[in-house]
């Protein structure tokens, strides 16, 4: 397709676009998928890519400005049956496991839009905010674009660590990351932080770790994940972490660490006892839902307790505050 025959599809999409917002339609991409599947995918045909928000956009419209909408329903294409969710119904009625019943249906939908509305939902910050309601393969390909036109890295292991919903989502409806940047029209290599030649060895990650040293380029985690992304999921695969891997080639990690790490309250098995000892002593509650809820609540005693002992019961016992007979009553 050449320039004039792209500017000339934008031109109408668009059109079309501004007439389905006159007549009140929703504009969100799951209703439009729904009721005009053909505009969809003309948008997402267009190359370099253009994507439902920039193409909303282009029509003078904005997500502030469109109706919503979410079915409700999703039809089995076994038995035609519409239900909110699909999974149950396949299994039991059908005898048929989720995979066997999209390998047979591709593309065919288990859970409704308005139902999977809450899948996903980040638990913390996001790099960019939410606009779409839902997670659709064509709002995930909007979203990296436009992390990728604000300057965000997106790299595996930036976006897992920065932008852990969206990160999935990628995995969820294409797979790998890779297949992400060719939709978009970017290169693997640049985006990715990939070697040149050939992968990340162990001795290649070590070895770019004193170039990096030697050339006064930053080591710390957030400098190189943000430039190298391949890099420190090599250092994780061979050395099990960065730290790892810096220490590897006699690099102390503290000393390129950003944000310092604090040392533990509670870094022993001793000291988790001579807490629990406390509290008991001055009549504190040592029960498992007063020490992380109450009052006089602390957390952190509770989970290093269970890290160092198993359970929170057994740090009990450990600090000989209750028996294993008083816990079995």
């Amino acid at each position: 397709m050449n320039a004039v025959d792209i500017t000339v599809n934008q031109k109408r999409i668009t059109e079309e676009i501004q007439k389905l917002y006159r007549r009140g339609e929703p504009l969100n991409i799951s209703a439009v998928k729904d009721r005009h599947p053909h505009l969809i995918a003309a948008v997402y045909k267009i190359k370099p890519f253009w994507g439902w928000k920039q193409a909303l956009e282009s029509a003078g419209l904005d997500y502030s400005m469109i109706k919503k909408h979410l079915r409700k329903h999703v039809a089995c294409r076994i038995c035609g049956i519409k239900m909110r969710v699909l999974m149950s119904h396949i299994q039991k009625k059908h005898q048929m496991s989720l995979d066997h019943y999209k390998k047979q249906y591709p593309g065919a939908e288990v859970i409704s839009p308005s139902s999977s509305s809450g899948v996903g939902q980040p638990r913390r910050r996001m790099e960019i905010p939410h606009w779409e309601k839902n997670w659709t393969p064509e709002y995930v390909l909007d979203r990296v674009y436009a992390m990728k036109a604000r300057g965000i890295p997106i790299n595996g292991a930036y976006m897992n660590d920065n932008d852990n919903t969206t990160y999935n989502m990628c995995c969820r409806y294409f797979k790998r990351l890779t297949v992400v940047y060719k939709a978009l029209g970017f290169d693997s290599q640049t985006v990715a932080g990939k070697r040149e030649n050939g992968w990340w060895t162990r001795q290649a990650v070590m070895r770019r770790l004193r170039e990096r040293c030697d050339t006064g380029q930053g080591l710390s985690y957030r400098a190189i994940v943000r430039s190298e992304g391949g890099l420190i999921v090599a250092a994780r695969k061979h050395f099990g972490s960065y730290d790892a891997a810096m220490r590897s080639v006699g690099l102390n990690p503290d000393k390129y660490r950003i944000f310092k790490r604090r040392n533990h309250p509670y870094p022993t098995q001793s000291s988790v006892i001579d807490e629990i000892c406390r509290r008991k002593f001055v009549g504190l509650t040592l029960s498992y839902s007063g020490v992380v809820r109450g009052e006089n609540r602390d957390k952190s005693l509770v989970m290093r307790g269970r890290k160092l002992f198993e359970t929170w019961d057994k740090a009990l016992i450990a600090a000989g505050v209750v028996s294993a007979d008083d816990l079995k009553k």
